[in-house]
Formats: C-alpha cells, sequence, structure tokens
C-alpha cells in the first residue's frame, strides 16, 4: 500500500510539474475610454469604488490576477471564469452596447447582486474585501435601476421625437385633435408604453431604435 501510495504521489507532482509549462495567457486588454462605462454613464465615487472592488475583475479589462493565476491547473479555472463573465457584461466595452442591452444589463445587476449570486461565492473564498453588505447591494441596486429609468427616459424621447414629423411616412395612426397642440408629449407617451412592452412578446425589431415604427407594437 505504501508503494502505491508512494507511485500516486510521484505521478501526481509529475503530472503538476508538467501542467506549470501549459498557462492561459494573463492578458487584460487595451481599454478604450470612449467604450468604458464611465464614459457612457455617470457613475458615483462610491458606486465606482464597490465596481472596482467587487466586479472588475471578471466583468472589465482591469482584472487584477492574483498569485494563483500563475499556478495550473487554477489558472485554468480562473481563465474561465473571467472570460464567461466578460461575455456577461464587460464594463470596459459598455459603451459599445445597444441602449436596449444596457437596460437589460442594468437589470441583472440589480438581480444579481440582490440574490447574492454575484460575486461568485467562490471568487469571495479569497477576496474577502469583496464582499457585498447590505449597504453597498443596496448601493448598486438603486444605481443600476436609476441609470435604466435614464435610459429609458432618453430613448422614449428620441423616438417620440423621431415621429413628430414622420406620421404620414411610418404609417402611424392620425394624432388626435385634443393632442394637435403637443406632438411631443402625445409621442412620448406612447415611446413609454413601447419601451415598458411584455418582454415575453418583443416586436421583430428592436425596440431601442431611432427610426422603429412602434405603431406595429402598439396595434
Amino acid at each position: 500500500m505504501k508503494k502505491l501510495l508512494k507511485v500516486v504521489f510521484i505521478i501526481t507532482a509529475i503530472v503538476f510539474f508538467v501542467l506549470q509549462f501549459f498557462r492561459p495567457d494573463r492578458i487584460n486588454p487595451q481599454i478604450v475610454e470612449d467604450e468604458t462605462i464611465e464614459v457612457a454613464t455617470a457613475v458615483p465615487a462610491d458606486v465606482q469604488a464597490v465596481l472596482s472592488r467587487s466586479c472588475y475583475d471578471c466583468h472589465s479589462h482591469k482584472t487584477i490576477f492574483p498569485w494563483y493565476s500563475n499556478v495550473s491547473p487554477f489558472s485554468w479555472f480562473l481563465a474561465d471564469h473571467i472570460e464567461q463573465g466578460r461575455k456577461e457584461v464587460n464594463f470596459s466595452v459598455w459603451n459599445t452596447y445597444s441602449a436596449e442591452k444596457k437596460i437589460r444589463k442594468f437589470e441583472e445587476i440589480c438581480e444579481q447582486v440582490e440574490s447574492r449570486a454575484m460575486p461568485l461565492p467562490s471568487y469571495l473564498w479569497i477576496h474577502r474585501n469583496s464582499i457585498l453588505d447590505g449597504q453597498k447591494r443596496k448601493l448598486l441596486c438603486d444605481w443600476a435601476m436609476a441609470e435604466k429609468r435614464n435610459i429609458e427616459t432618453a430613448v422614449a424621447v428620441a423616438i417620440a421625437r423621431s415621429q413628430i414629423d414622420n406620421t404620414d411616412k411610418l404609417n402611424l395612426p392620425a394624432i388626435p385633435p385634443e393632442h394637435k397642440g403637443r406632438k411631443l408629449n402625445y409621442w412620448l407617451e406612447k415611446a413609454a408604453l413601447v419601451c415598458h412592452l411584455d418582454p415575453l412578446r418583443p416586436p421583430r425589431r428592436s425596440l431601442y431604435s431611432v427610426d422603429y415604427p412602434f405603431y406595429a407594437a402598439l396595434r
């Protein structure tokens, strides 16, 4: 038995040693400032501090690689987590997202933080300073939902303004007589309806394109 354990130990040690020659690249892609969330959205200092400490390692191009990122096979698990995290939401390329995607991601940020799904428990085992208490969770959620509403309002205004001079062109219903003097408000109300359509039955085209003939979604 001792001989068998010794053989197993030697083989394990050899495999572990060989694995150290095969590590994923530890690379942070170059950041384009105009694509970052800091440029696209108002990020208060307290929110920025929480994002940097608890989110950016897996959801940006500002990853701070820990010591175990140099040790295989842990380095491969870490690389996979970072890759998946950046695919889910990447604050370094936030401004490349459509308005529709930004709205969805802000909703998800709040949901994930409130449910304690994020940050990942496995991440918090080592990064204890990244743990979010109730106050920080509320801070992130309140900020995310406020920014979501800001985008929805901006989109509604953009859609509304685009309709003012295009009623006939887009085959939209005529503006009722009582609304003739307030075209923008009329279309703003209609656009707001579009922005809050049932997500389970989305229209064929994006809701958030300013030239979207939203009457099709209101029929």
